[in-house]
């Protein structure tokens, strides 16, 4: 006779979970996300794109290393610290995503097919961001004095990235710019 696993030991051991649905559906399981306090690895994956997301919600999650949020409305992270062992953000088919927050231990983010991207504000504070690349995005304001380690940068298909203070990236040594010489010319200028 097999015994079954008490829901509160189920808790303790996931690290891993993909949640994937529709709207309203996708954003009530939310809630529940935060009864798996060893959650490493979230990705929310909403299969239509609509309704907003404000990934501050997930701080009870002080254990998440790598998230992946894909085909939101909106996608928000602001305040303090929330995510304080976040290493991995992976953000796409977003209409608009609005970042300024307190992240010290991300080093990745990789943005794809985004309508708006600001990554700035009087909060945001991410001193081991090595590693950025903007993919297919209309619009990127970011503010580049915010990225101190930043030293791998990528920038495909975007319409319009902010340029002022590109300077003060002084650990970049990978610049990625493409697919056309007239989008380096418009990053460099």
């Amino acid at each position: 006779m097999s015994k079954c696993v008490p829901s509160c030991c189920f808790a303790q051991a996931l690290v891993k979970l993909f949640l994937s649905g529709k709207g309203q559906e996708l954003k009530d399981s939310l809630a529940a996300v935060r009864l798996f306090p060893r959650l490493q690895c979230l990705a929310l994956s909403l299969g239509e794109r609509g309704g907003q997301v404000n990934l501050g919600d997930l701080w009870p999650l002080s254990a998440l290393e790598d998230l992946e949020v894909t085909g939101w409305e909106r996608v928000e992270l602001r305040g303090g610290s929330v995510l304080p062992q976040l290493t991995h953000l992976y953000l796409e088919g977003v209409g608009g995503i609005g970042i300024d927050a307190s992240l010290p231990r991300l080093q990745q983010m990789r943005v794809y097919r985004t309508g708006s991207l600001v990554l700035g504000g009087a909060h945001l504070h991410v001193p081991q961001l090595s590693q950025l690349s903007l993919d297919g995005i209309q619009t990127a304001v970011v503010d580049w004095p915010a990225l101190p380690q930043l030293a791998s940068l990528a920038v495909f298909d975007c319409l319009e990235v902010t340029c002022s203070r590109l300077t003060a990236l002084q650990h970049l040594t990978s610049l990625t710019l493409g697919p056309s010489w007239e989008d380096a010319c418009t990053m460099l200028l």
